[in-house]
């Protein structure tokens, strides 16, 4: 794994900060499972439980923040472009995976204080989740004979959102406090197993995109 990030920060006026940064990620992977049989105390090939295969993953990310600060309230944005590269090779029988994906994520943080005890916090942030090249490939796992798994080229990666707001306050007089917390997620294409069984009683699981997804909490 190979990783490098640059940032370059400029202040804007006496209480603001403009901040442009780039990540970049490469990740190299290469995976050789070599499986042989014993008869009469020799070594067999077995073709259907070895497998190799080698992916490149590249992972780029452009941001640019603004940071604004005042004497009651700061406020935080940002925009970040993401692009992200899958490419994976299986060598027998010859099958190349190829995936790119684009996303531009937005994120906002404010911050409010009515006084020194009490303050108010929003957020909202946005990602995205690739699926792994081992859930693209269109191959079968059959190193358990009960389960199976199978890879998904069709996969879509899945979109978070989340959004929250915390509040807390104190009084030092009478040494009470209240602290209150929602968030809540929202995933579009969530990726999940899917499992069927057969009639032997088979269990083959294979990743899927499953609509979208709501998670709400609280305290």
């Amino acid at each position: 794994t190979l990783a490098a990030s640059i940032a370059f920060t400029e202040r804007v006026g006496n209480s603001s900060i403009l901040e442009a940064s780039y990540l970049l990620n490469r990740n190299n992977n290469h995976v050789n499972q070599e499986v042989y049989d014993l008869e009469d105390g020799l070594e067999v090939w077995n073709e259907e439980l070895s497998k190799a295969y080698r992916n490149v993953s590249t992972y780029q990310r452009l941001g640019l923040t603004y940071s604004l600060k005042r004497e009651a309230w700061n406020a935080t944005m940002s925009g970040g472009l993401q692009v992200t590269s899958l490419n994976g090779t299986l060598p027998d029988p010859p099958q190349e995976i190829s995936k790119e994906y684009i996303n531009l994520l937005p994120s906002l943080r404010f911050n409010y204080a009515f006084n020194n005890f009490r303050r108010l916090f929003l957020e909202f942030e946005t990602s995205i989740r690739e699926p792994g090249i081992q859930q693209l490939q269109p191959l079968v796992d059959n190193s358990d004979p009960l389960n199976l798994y199978a890879g998904n080229p069709d996969l879509r990666p899945a979109g978070i959102y989340r959004l929250g707001i915390r509040y807390n306050s104190y009084n030092p007089l009478t040494l009470f406090g209240i602290f209150v917390f929602l968030s809540s997620d929202v995933t579009r294409n969530a990726i999940t197993n899917a499992i069927s069984v057969d009639e032997r009683l088979v269990r083959t699981i294979m990743p899927v995109n499953a609509g979208s997804t709501v998670n709400v909490r609280g305290n």
